[in-house]
């Protein structure tokens, strides 16, 4: 398949194209109107949909109590909050090797600004 059309969530339409000459064509032309629409190519790049944030601080976190069926990316992207950026999970916390802690390092702008106790509630176990 040559050209795949997917609804995307940040812009109308993400439009994947698999010969790299067609790709530089296409953004080379800019844009193609038909019946009455206009469509615009740009190549892709990672700064037009982030927000930059100075995250200095490397810090490893070490969660306790939370429940082992709760250790997946998003409980723990809810517990640390959203002005921190997981940056790694430890392997054996993963696997659940170890399961008195749930270990991870994420990136943040204040260690000092991070939460000692944070309540977590389960609706869908």
């Amino acid at each position: 398949m040559d050209i795949q059309v997917t609804k995307f969530h940040l812009e109308d339409f993400l439009v994947t194209l698999a010969n790299q000459s067609v790709r530089d064509a296409a953004v080379d032309i800019g844009h193609i109107t038909a019946n009455g629409r206009v469509y615009a190519f740009r190549p892709w790049e990672v700064k037009l949909h982030t927000n930059p944030a100075a995250l200095p601080f490397h810090v490893r976190l070490c969660l306790e109590g939370l429940p082992i069926h709760a250790w997946d990316d998003h409980t723990v992207a809810q517990v640390v909050g959203h002005s921190y950026s997981i940056h790694f999970l430890e392997e054996y916390s993963h696997r659940t090797n170890y399961t008195r802690t749930f270990d991870l390092w994420v990136w943040c702008q204040h260690p000092d600004a991070i939460p000692k106790v944070v309540w977590v509630t389960i609706t869908n176990p």
